[in-house]
């Protein structure tokens, strides 16, 4: 994706993916300095002690724009892009921090 700003339709299903993840418990987390956008979902079914984890990372040439990569991810996990992590008692947002931290070393 580029660094453009969304379009209608990328707005549009922006929102509707937001609603979708609302729905489920999942959260959105945006770390600008580090150009990393983080999606955070606890599992149904058996795998009742994970979350689901879905990533975008922006490159050091474009701009960091947080809708494009709430959409990246957002897209990236509606397609099952995602991987799991145990929560160990810690909330979504320490889960995305954690991952963040994993992925560039904060």
């Amino acid at each position: 994706m580029t660094t453009a700003k969304l379009d209608s339709y990328q707005r549009d299903m922006r929102k509707i993916y937001k609603r979708e993840l609302a729905a489920q418990g999942g959260g959105l987390f945006s770390f600008p300095d580090e150009r990393v956008t983080v999606l955070v979902c606890p599992s149904a079914g058996p795998n009742g002690n994970f979350y689901q984890v879905s990533v975008a990372y922006c490159d050091e040439n474009d701009t960091f724009r947080r809708k494009v990569g709430e959409l990246l991810v957002l897209e990236r996990f509606d397609e099952g892009q995602s991987f799991a992590v145990p929560f160990k008692f810690r909330d979504m947002h320490a889960v995305a921090y954690c991952v963040v931290d994993m992925i560039v070393g904060c």
